[in-house]
């Protein structure tokens, strides 16, 4: 699969599919499966009914990852498609230019108890490919979130997503990063009433997990 198919399905939601592999989140693989695949149903039936415009590269995209029944092949077909991806991913990124700072929402409804367990100097273990964004997220979402401010250093790898046009990513300044360690350097409060706290974290090591099939 080319970069450009890999990337506008990671921003969709196939990322969920992807990170419950990495983070061996078995219990929550079929259930993710199924609910991207009637997602994908929806967005195709959207396109065949007017309500949505969907050039014929990006329907013959989506009719490539969806299904009718979900069984052991399924299962399968996916799995390798999410490898396939992550190493699409892993191979596109690039040495930063520079020392950049990047904001990642997290939406959580009960996130005090879990933002109180965070302690500066503590090390972080993402085992998640994430994407962040140079530009803070809109203020007005009325939900609850706490951020990830991320500090990558010059020269550790990042995927920067202003190459794709506007419909293959979610916003400009987009970049997607490999799990990682992160040491908290900070936290802090934000001026946005909705949000619980920003977490200060520096990338230590980045680590270019995968899994077997």
């Amino acid at each position: 699969m080319s970069l450009k198919e890999t990337v506008f399905f990671y921003t969709r939601n196939d990322y969920l599919i992807i990170n419950s592999l990495l983070c061996d989140r078995d219990e929550q693989l079929l259930p993710i499966i199924e609910i991207v695949n009637e997602d994908s149903k929806a967005v195709l039936k959207e396109a065949e009914e007017g309500a949505r415009e969907l050039a014929d590269e990006y329907k013959e995209m989506y009719e490539n990852r969806i299904f009718d029944e979900l069984d052991e092949q399924v299962i399968r077909q996916k799995k390798l498609i999410a490898l396939n991806d992550i190493e699409n991913i892993y191979q596109a990124m690039v040495d930063s230019e520079g020392s950049i700072t990047l904001n990642r929402t997290i939406w959580l409804d009960r996130i005090k108890d879990t933002f109180c367990d965070h302690q500066e100097g503590d090390l972080l273990e993402l085992r998640n490919i994430s994407s962040a964004s140079i530009t803070l997220y809109r203020e007005d979402e009325g939900r609850d979130f706490y951020r990830y401010e991320i500090k990558v250093n010059k020269g550790q790898k990042i995927l920067e997503l202003d190459q794709f046009e506007p419909f293959v990513r979610n916003e400009e300044g987009e970049v997607i990063l490999p799990p990682m360690s992160a040491r908290i350097t900070k936290i802090k409060e934000d001026r946005n009433p909705n949000c619980l706290g920003v977490i200060c974290i520096e990338c230590v090591e980045q680590k270019f997990n995968t899994f077997e099939v």
